[in-house]
């Protein structure tokens, strides 16, 4: 059974639902299909959902790599040589996990179809079945509270809970979760780029009061300005700038202190905002400038004043945590630890890599911009916001060390 062309289609499918974080509202899930086509006739299906933020995976960058760099690769082949495929696959180009699992998940599909047997067999599998979460969307604590019990109702016994837009408000949406639904359920928690480090490793204690333990923390990576006006040196460099921020109160009130016209709204809206000119700029880690190819947009200037830091929790049931023995516990421990630090170290090195892409497309980067003015002129903030004074005397503490 040998491949004999590859197609690739895209699909759009809304939710019943939209599901909120904090960064942006999803209505619709996108996804690119590969199809390998044999000379038995038989079609292995694959498929990739872009992750931009993630894996700086697009629609468009996906289904270039598949039809530029791995087609070629696997034409002809025979499919069920899967070492060989594995290989053929993984040498064709380096980075794009997405598009280079959507070809291969459709290879295995083949194989199993060529034997006759279910994947999950062919791959050695026992079980029949996989248990999956779903996700509750960030909203108020009600809200989130009855969506929960819905979702238990339906059968789900894993929630993967969005928060990170007000920590109090999120640790009163977790502990209010964790109260109302059955002591079984397993919370996931996912503050999607809401969360400083030194908030997440605060939150990881108080959340064991929620009835989870915090496990360790990864990272998103930290966020940065954007332009198409000027290169941004010091804090007078960004004054007069209408730069689209996060709809986070405390947010925008920062941007406001450095006299930027700040423009609260939604990722989705941002990008249509910059091509029509209505707003000059925006804020965000550097694999989202480098997936979302802003240079497109009319971004001229980066400016790495990593103003903030995005994090990702890693937590479980402090009940179950607790059923456990020590040595159990050590293991439960040491591999969150391992994989966020494996997570974070991979971030870092993604980074890289994307920076010389952004530059490369003529962006000119401040690498060194005057911090210390930034950090004066948002100092009204701290002063403004007396209940985060205990964070923000900690983190000044560690930074002094």
């Amino acid at each position: 059974m040998k491949i004999t062309a590859v197609h690739l289609y895209t699909m759009k499918i809304p939710l019943l639902t939209p599901f909120k974080t904090a960064l942006r509202t999803v209505e619709n899930m996108e996804n690119v299909v590969v199809t390998l086509e044999t000379d038995e006739g038989a079609l292995g299906f694959g498929e990739a959902p872009p992750t931009a933020v993630i894996t700086g995976d697009t629609i468009p960058s996906i289904a270039g790599a598949i039809r530029d760099f791995l087609a070629p690769k696997i034409l002809g082949r025979e499919v069920t040589n899967a070492d060989e495929m594995h290989d053929a696959i993984e040498g064709a180009m380096v980075h794009n996990t997405s598009a280079k699992a959507a070809v291969e998940m459709a290879v295995y599909d083949l194989i199993g179809k060529k034997w006759g047997i279910p994947l999950y067999k062919l791959l050695g599998g026992a079980r029949e079945s996989l248990e999956t979460d779903i996700t509750i969307s960030v909203n108020d604590v009600d809200t989130m509270v009855a969506d929960s019990l819905a979702a238990c109702s339906r059968g789900f016994r894993i929630l993967k809970v969005k928060v990170g837009t007000d920590v109090e408000l999120d640790l009163a949406r977790l502990s209010a979760i964790r109260s109302a639904v059955p002591a079984d359920t397993v919370l996931r928690v996912d503050a999607n780029q809401g969360w400083t480090p030194r908030q997440a490793v605060r939150i990881i204690g108080r959340l064991e009061d929620a009835g989870l333990k915090g496990l360790a923390y990864a990272e998103r990576g930290f966020r940065n300005v954007t332009n198409s006006v000027r290169p941004v040196n010091n804090a007078d460099d960004l004054a007069g700038l209408k730069l689209r921020v996060m709809e986070n109160e405390v947010y925008t009130a920062t941007f406001k202190a450095l006299k930027v016209n700040a423009v609260p709204m939604a990722w989705a809206e941002a990008l249509t905002a910059m091509q029509q000119g209505t707003i000059e700029g925006e804020e965000n880690p550097i694999n989202v400038i480098y997936s979302y190819s802003l240079w497109d947009y009319g971004q001229k200037y980066v400016t790495l004043d990593r103003h903030s830091y995005s994090t990702a929790i890693i937590t479980m049931s402090l009940d179950v945590f607790n059923s456990l023995d020590e040595a159990t516990q050590a293991i439960f421990l040491q591999s969150a630890q391992e994989a966020a630090e494996y997570e974070r170290a991979w971030v870092a090195e993604q980074e890289a890599d994307q920076l010389a892409t952004i530059k490369s497309h003529g962006v000119e980067v401040v690498e060194n911009p005057d911090v210390d003015s930034l950090r004066a002129a948002v100092q009204s903030v701290d002063d403004a916001y007396p209940q985060y004074a205990d964070y923000i005397a900690r983190i000044q503490a560690m930074l002094a060390e």
